[in-house]
Parts: structure tokens; sequence; C-alpha cells
């Protein structure tokens, strides 16, 4: 082939390649993010799975040498120091929807395969939908909403005497130890510590004592605000799960169903992320409790009020127009 044809050649391909991105703009931007977002996978995935297993041991050493709690304060004036003299605020978000899914997707699938799985969770009874089952789910959506804005509104309260009565930040935290070993040793069980699973499950499919959405409340509450990082959330799905099975004691719905509603819906309401819980509700139980699980959440984000857990948020929509200049302002500036 002569040059000039190699050339006229090229030149063609070079015209239908770049006529194929002309027609299909996105792909680029798709073959980018699906590199960059494997790799992303791949890390998130490992950390995962080091992060579920390590918590599974810590949690049994921690069962089988309870002298541990009593070296929680000094646990917590440690965290205090590191964060008082290293941590740094963190501005979270971000808009790109097409990575996070592909990101996570990639990320499940390398946790499967360091031969890690996540808790299973089951319902075992959906009844079939009816104007009388329906109004079961909007009363339980209500019951959640208010567990949601209640708990949201204590804890920025007990956070704000924490700070007022001990001006010294890394304290609260040793503080806030001492009462929660105090507390435990008192009650005489570790039930309401650390992530507690355990529980959860069996929110799912047996009677569960109607107080322990309470009492677990007030040991999240007390962390938190003394100022240990992270953790409100799989306490509030422990939360979330023990009141709906506590609300199955006068609301013939089946354990289950409310167990898993409570789960999600008093997240929705303490984060104001209805939609997200909903799409999670699905992949955890199945889409056969699709309408009540949308029901107790849209609720208990209405009933929740214009609360969150996180001080941060922006409020994008007030929930009543009564509200309207609330738009565009943090929770912790209304």
């Amino acid at each position: 082939m002569s040059t000039k044809q190699q050339k006229s050649s090229g030149t063609k391909i070079n015209i239908q390649v770049r006529a194929f991105f002309r027609s299909y703009p996105a792909m680029p931007y798709i073959v980018r993010w699906l590199c960059l977002s494997s790799i992303i996978g791949v890390c998130i995935g490992s950390a995962s799975a080091g992060f579920l297993q390590s918590l599974d041991w810590v949690t049994s050493y921690r069962e089988n040498h309870l002298w541990l709690i009593t070296m929680l304060p000094f646990g917590g004036l440690a965290i205090g120091l590191l964060y008082y003299y290293l941590g740094k605020d963190i501005e979270p978000g971000n808009n790109a929807i097409f990575p996070a899914f592909a990101s996570a997707i990639i990320a499940d699938l390398v946790t499967k395969l360091w031969n890690t799985h996540h808790t299973h969770y089951h319902i075992n009874l959906v009844p079939d939908i009816s104007v009388l089952h329906i109004i079961y789910a909007i009363i339980a959506g209500i019951s959640f909403g208010i567990c949601a804005a209640s708990f949201s509104k204590i804890i920025h309260f007990t956070n704000s005497i924490f700070k007022s009565k001990i001006t010294f930040p890394p304290l609260r935290p040793l503080v806030g130890g001492i009462i929660i070993a105090l507390a435990v040793w008192a009650i005489g069980t570790t039930k309401y510590i650390g992530v507690g699973i355990p529980t959860i499950v069996a929110s799912f499919d047996q009677q569960l004592p109607p107080y322990d959405f309470a009492v677990k409340m007030a040991f999240t509450v007390i962390t938190l605000a003394a100022g240990f990082k992270g953790g409100e959330v799989t306490s509030l799905f422990f939360i979330g799960a023990a009141l709906g099975n506590a609300l199955s004691y006068f609301i013939p719905l089946p354990t289950g169903l409310l167990a898993g509603m409570g789960f999600v819906a008093v997240f929705a309401g303490a984060t104001n992320t209805p939609l997200a819980c909903m799409v999670m509700a699905m992949e955890l139980f199945g889409s056969e409790c699709g309408v009540y699980i949308a029901i107790a959440c849209v609720v208990a984000y209405l009933f929740s009020g214009h609360n969150s857990i996180y001080g941060k948020q922006l409020v994008g929509e007030p929930k009543h127009s009564r509200f309207t200049n609330y738009q565009g302002k943090k929770i912790n500036e209304l």
C-alpha cells in the first residue's frame, strides 16, 4: 500500500472515530470513569473486607475480655486528642452518579472475592396491600419520623451540653467513655454497645423487649455527643428495627415487615434521604415489601421535620410551604 493510500485510510478511520464520539459523546466519560471506578472499587472492596473481618474479630475479643470496657475512657481521650490536634472538618458531597454506582458494584464484588459477606436480613411475610394495611403503615411511619426527629434533636442538645460544660474537646469523649462504661456495668449487658447486628437480625423474627430501641438511642446519643466519631448509621438501623419490632405489639402487621420498615425509615427521617433508603430496602429485603417501605420512608421523612443528624445538611426543598424561608439554609442554622 502506497504512502498516499495509508494516509487516506488513516484519515478515514480518524473521521469515523470522531463521528462515533460525536454520536455518542458520553462514551469517553463512561470509559474513563469505568477505569477509575474499577481501581477505586478494588481498593474500597478490599478495605471493606478488612474492616468487616476486623470488626467481627474485635467484637468477639471484647465479648471474651469484658474488662476492656473499663479502658473506654482512655480510648476516648486518645481519640479526642487525635481529632483535636490532627483532625479536620470534612465537607462531603459529590454529583458523580455513574462513578458512584460503578465503584459500589465493583467494591461489592471485590468484598465477596475476599470471602467476606454482609449480613442478610429477611422479611418472612408481606401481606397483601389493603386500605387498612396502608393506614397501619402510615401510623408506623409517623412513629419512625417522630423517633428520627427526637434522635436528631436530643443528640444536638446533648452535644451542646458537653460543649458548654467541658471546654477542652479531648476531655468530652473521656467523660462520655466513663458514662458508657458505668452504664454497661449497671445494666449488666453489652447488647446496646457496638454495632448490635445480632439484635438487628433478631428483630426480624422474634419479639424483643419494647424498650430496646430507647436504650440503644440513649447509648448512641451519649457516645456521639461526647465526641466519638462514626457509628450513627448502624445504630440508627438498630433503633429503627427495634422500634418496628416494638410497634408489632399493637400494630397488626408482621414483625419482620415492621422491623424492616423501621430499619430504613428512621434512617430516612434522621438523614432526610427517603429515596436512597427505599432503594437500599429493595436491595436488602426484596421488592415485595416496596409499597410498605415507601410509605414508611416518605411519612417518616415528612414527620421528622427540618431536623438531621448532619447539622451542615442543606435544605434543598422545604417540607411545608410555611418554611419557604428555610430553603438553601443549613440545618444547624434553622
